[in-house]
């Protein structure tokens, strides 16, 4: 971590959104191959004190941080439907991270990173995806880096 004196005295160096409200996700439901996608998924709350949250992007107002994203969906019909789609965090400075997102099993690798002053969490593909988002688990934290 580096001191920046434009930041406040009581600004943390961890900058965290999520989403307090249920979203609705496009509908996609038929089997096949995968479809592109550029869906944002809605973050209107922050618990830093520095960082401003606008659009659905999060950002530190200084200089870099280590991205982490997180989402969680339900299908309309939990019997007969499931959601298989991937996330990303937009912009990213290193290499495109997609993580892939199965509603039917919980996956040790599903968060998805970005290294970037910005965040917005999106939907980059789908396979199947449609019901809502599961409050509170559409969530970006960050962490600054060194700059």
């Amino acid at each position: 971590m580096s001191y920046d004196p434009s930041i406040s005295l009581n600004a943390s160096e961890f900058v965290a959104a999520w989403n307090s409200t249920n979203q609705g996700m496009p509908e996609r439901v038929g089997s096949g191959n995968e479809a592109t996608y550029d869906f944002t998924f809605d973050l209107n709350n922050i618990t830093a004190d520095g960082p401003t949250l606008s659009a659905d992007t999060i950002s530190t107002n200084t200089g870099p941080a280590l991205w982490a994203g997180d989402v969680r969906t339900s299908a309309t019909d939990e019997n007969s439907s499931f959601n298989q789609y991937s996330i990303e965090l937009q912009p990213n400075t290193l290499a495109v991270n997609k993580a892939y997102q199965d509603q039917r099993s919980s996956m040790t690798d599903d968060m998805c990173f970005s290294v970037a002053t910005t965040a917005t969490l999106k939907m980059t593909i789908a396979r199947r995806v449609n019901g809502d988002t599961r409050v509170p688990y559409v969530r970006v934290f960050g962490v600054l880096l060194e700059q």
